[in-house]
């Protein structure tokens, strides 16, 4: 097989025609690496900006082979058995035909979607269940008179029964940060929520190896599924520690070592008094860092003491560090 990358063999591509504020350059000769960039560039801007593209040409996608994407390893969803766990295939019990109309739906927008395939065989089996799905309420009468309040039945939502399967899993445990550990982490970072991690569904791709385990029957044959279901184990433990991945690749580095300066968030440690007191404190010295993510800090005229180092952030030498509120009791009352 031939590995050669485009760097060392430049595609042959068709140059189509450019609105008129852009043009072609090219990055090797006069036909090979074509880029596009403004016309309205000066020379010295020009040859400022090919130069940095010749420099880095060998991250620049020329053709769909080269453009990697995510490791599987990192965003694949693994459903591991344990050892004396054997497959189970559960058959289908009778459907009522009133929502067979509902599954065949459901089926065909999954089917639509690539989220599911069909399949003639496989080692594991799991039951689909169609339940109901209420919402509102209305009221009537009993045999005695009696005003009864009913929920009613808005539509119906397809299940899959996933309960032998959970039973062979081997179970994947992610202890959860605290809320206000996340929040006053994000103090003084990039704008990002944390529930825009949340906003994807049906986003985890199961591994090619594990679909065959997510097969479920139903009137219309066996389906597995591409993505993860929400009845499926780890699913939930496994999508919020990939949404604390993601979380955390938006925040600085956090990375504290013996004899660096950092500032405090003291929101809520009440270590100092006053209520026009600044968010953040110091600066500090690190005296030691434990492995478990705490620091001890130490100041003058100041025993040391410990705190969590989601509570830190470095300090890079300011006389007041940036978006900060002043100290108001630190200034005099004539100014």
């Amino acid at each position: 097989k031939n590995d050669k990358s485009s760097i060392d063999e430049p595609p042959e591509v068709e140059l189509k025609d450019l609105p008129p504020h852009l043009e072609y350059t090219f990055l090797e000769g006069d036909d090979k690496f074509p880029v596009i960039i403004a016309k309205d560039l000066s020379i010295e801007e020009k040859a400022a900006l090919i130069k940095v593209l010749k420099s880095h040409k060998q991250v620049i996608a020329w053709k769909l082979s080269d453009i990697k994407g995510i490791n599987p390893e990192f965003c694949t969803h693994k459903i591991l058995i344990e050892d004396d766990f054997e497959p189970a295939v559960q058959h289908q019990r009778r459907v009522n035909p009133k929502i067979h109309k509902v599954i065949k739906k459901e089926v065909l927008k999954l089917l639509d979607a690539r989220l599911i395939y069909p399949v003639s065989d496989s080692p594991w089996v799991s039951l689909v269940h169609c339940v109901p799905k209420k919402g509102g309420f209305t009221v009537f009468e009993n045999e005695e008179n009696e005003l009864i309040p009913t929920r009613l039945v808005t539509r119906w939502r397809v299940c899959i029964d996933y309960c032998k399967l959970n039973e062979s899993t081997r179970k994947y445990y992610f202890p959860l940060p605290f809320m206000d550990q996340i929040l006053e982490r994000l103090a003084g970072n990039e704008y990002y929520c944390f529930l825009d991690g949340f906003s994807g569904y049906f986003q985890i791709p199961i591994d090619p190896k594990d679909q065959a385990k997510t097969t479920y029957t139903c009137p219309y044959g066996m389906l597995p599924t591409i993505t993860c279901l929400s009845g499926c184990v780890m699913h939930r433990a496994r999508s919020k520690e990939k949404t604390k991945r993601i979380h955390d690749s938006k925040i600085k580095d956090r990375v504290f070592n013996v004899g660096g300066r950092v500032l405090l968030f003291n929101s809520r440690l009440k270590i100092f008094s006053g209520k026009l007191k600044t968010r953040w404190s110091g600066p500090f010295n690190i005296t030691q860092v434990f492995p478990y993510g705490t620091a001890e800090l130490s100041q003058t005229d100041m025993t040391n003491f410990k705190v969590n180092g989601h509570r830190l952030k470095h300090y890079f030498g300011e006389d007041i560090p940036k978006m900060v509120v002043l100290d108001l009791q630190t200034f005099p009352k004539d100014q």
